[in-house]
């Protein structure tokens, strides 16, 4: 892995080619994760910027709680904003500029009109406002009472279970076989793995788990329900699934304290279903909705479709065929079963109409809503600009780059060290002490250390791999120290460890280098663009607000 690569203040992201040589995907560097954190807002304007605004970036602005956000992502969840090094907030400040200017750019030049990425956002938008109109007009006032809970659990049984496992079997003859099989000793396990055709418990020697009488089919339940632990049924139980060969493993009865969050989370569903039924009918009659099913037919079919290929009519607006298989979903959303496009089709339509209502109740302003939409538009501004922008390098483009930053392609640096790996923190921390002493460190480690690789040679470790899970964690800790540190925990146990030497990284080639090369090249172009987009549009920043 090359060290000392290009890492500028504004960097934000960069290309990687895929295999064909073509432009790939953008992948971004940890400061473009603050794109998805930006909350930017239009500024009224004047000499002032407003209470709690730190930076404004032509006509938007960044608040403190964006910076708060983004040093959150960068940093991690637990990271304080006082608590960050200057270096770290100025980081998280230009990538939040940086990203603004892209936002400001793209919106500028229309992009954000372009109909791939307004079909991105209204995707977007719909999904937020169909969950914000459940989650607070459908879901509103739904409470689960201690004593419905209480009934279901007595109607489930009141706890007991049988752990059970079955053998089906698609015909009686070969139900009859395998219980001969049984009878000659043959493991139940086995043959159900050899001969079941239920596909969820067969791998697993049929066991089905507890399960509670409810669950049960009725033919099972009457047959096995009542009979003693390790009885095997002694003739196939048929259903319509086929015929079965029931095996009862263990008895068992939980407690309410126990079923409770699983007769809650039923409850909870039950619920839920009941209210989207009910919503789905009113929705369907305020809307006249209206089902084409020789539409649906013709897909089921695979036939061609007519240039009217409307699945669903309402008033206003239509989920025509094409609407339908770029948002289902799911990798195959055309089924030979009409009813099963039917299905998936009305969920779409529910997220369009419960849209429709979420926006006609001003659900479109509020953050849950505007925010996830307002970071999509920012990273999809990035993306275009950075295809617009950034042309694809030539060979000889790369190589020039090479050659004026070849010092800073090297392999990792080689850390030389002696480590004692121990499984007793007190004694880590004895051995240290004793170290520190004048105790011969290379006769400690052949003594006590758990790696027996390391045992004849004293710990001693010439030279630490840092992509080696065994020693990535020792070179991170001997990377960044000196001499004698510390016990530390790493993976195994606790280490001590001597850092003797440290030596540069080997010198690497073009071929070796390459991708990062590539990297490194499209972000410093990237870098320039921002840095030009800076004089292009005013930038404010309030620094006493930052609190650097």
């Amino acid at each position: 892995m090359p060290v000392g690569r290009i890492r500028r203040g504004t960097v934000l992201l960069f290309v990687v080619w895929n295999q064909r040589g073509g432009m790939g995907y953008i992948r971004f560097s940890r400061l473009v994760i603050c794109t998805f954190f930006v909350i930017a807002i239009a500024c009224d304007g004047g000499d002032e910027l407003p209470e709690g605004v730190v930076a404004k970036v032509g006509s938007r602005v960044i608040g403190m709680d964006d910076l708060v956000k983004g040093a959150q992502q960068m940093y991690g969840e637990q990271r304080v904003w006082a608590g960050l090094a200057k270096k770290q907030k100025t980081a998280v400040l230009e990538a939040l500029v940086a990203s603004q200017l892209l936002l400001v750019e793209g919106v500028s030049r229309g992009f954000d009109q372009e109909p791939s990425i307004r079909t991105e956002l209204d995707d977007l938008q719909r999904k937020l406002l169909a969950e914000t109109y459940f989650d607070r007009a459908v879901w509103r006032g739904l409470e689960v009472g201690d004593e419905k809970v209480l009934a279901r659990f007595e109607e489930w049984g009141a706890g007991e279970q049988l752990h059970l496992a079955h053998i089906l079997c698609r015909h009686r003859q070969a139900a009859m076989e395998v219980l001969q099989a049984l009878t000659e000793g043959r493991e139940f396990a086995a043959l159900a793995r050899e001969h079941s055709i239920h596909p969820d418990s067969a791998p697993y020697g049929g066991d089905m788990g507890y399960l509670r009488k409810g669950m049960l089919l009725p033919e099972i339940a009457a047959a096995v329900w009542d009979k003693p632990i390790g009885m095997v049924s002694e003739q196939p139980i048929q259903t319509p699934m086929g015929y079965h060969i029931i095996k009862v493993i263990e008895r068992r009865r939980q407690s309410l304290q126990e079923q409770e969050p699983i007769i809650y989370r039923r409850i909870v569903a039950e619920e839920k279903l009941a209210r989207q039924q009910v919503l789905w009918q009113q929705l369907s009659k305020k809307y006249a909705l209206q089902w084409h099913g020789q539409i649906a037919a013709l897909m089921a079919g695979h036939q061609v479709l007519p240039s009217v290929q409307d699945l669903y009519r309402w008033r206003g607006g239509a989920l025509q065929a094409s609407d339908y298989l770029r948002r289902a979903g799911v990798a195959q959303p055309v089924f030979r079963d009409t009813a099963k496009i039917r299905r998936l089709a009305e969920r779409l339509v529910m997220a369009e109409l419960t849209s429709l209502e979420a926006r006609s109740a001003g659900y479109d302003t509020v953050a849950v809503v505007r925010e996830p939409v307002e970071r999509k538009l920012a990273e999809l501004m990035a993306r275009k600009l950075f295809a617009v922008q950034i042309a694809q390098p030539t060979p000889a483009q790369l190589q020039a780059f090479f050659v004026a930053h070849r010092s800073r392609y090297r392999g990792h640096e080689q850390v030389v060290v002696r480590e004692i790996l121990l499984d007793d923190a007190a004694l880590a921390d004895s051995l240290h002490a004793l170290i520190v002493d004048g105790a011969d460190m290379q006769q400690l480690a052949q003594r006590y250390t758990l790696r027996k690789e390391l045992r004849q040679s004293g710990g001693y470790w010439a030279d630490v791999e840092p992509g080696n899970p065994h020693s990535g964690a020792i070179y991170r800790l001997a990377q960044a120290g000196e001499g004698l540190l510390q016990p530390q925990r790493v993976p195994g146990g606790y280490s001590i460890i001597q850092v003797i030497a440290k030596k540069p990284g080997v010198q690497l080639e073009y071929h070796e280098a390459e991708k990062a090369i590539l990297e490194d090249y499209t972000t410093v172009k990237m870098d320039e663009y921002i840095e030009s987009l800076k004089t292009k549009y005013s930038v404010r920043i309030v620094l006493d607000r930052v609190h650097f």
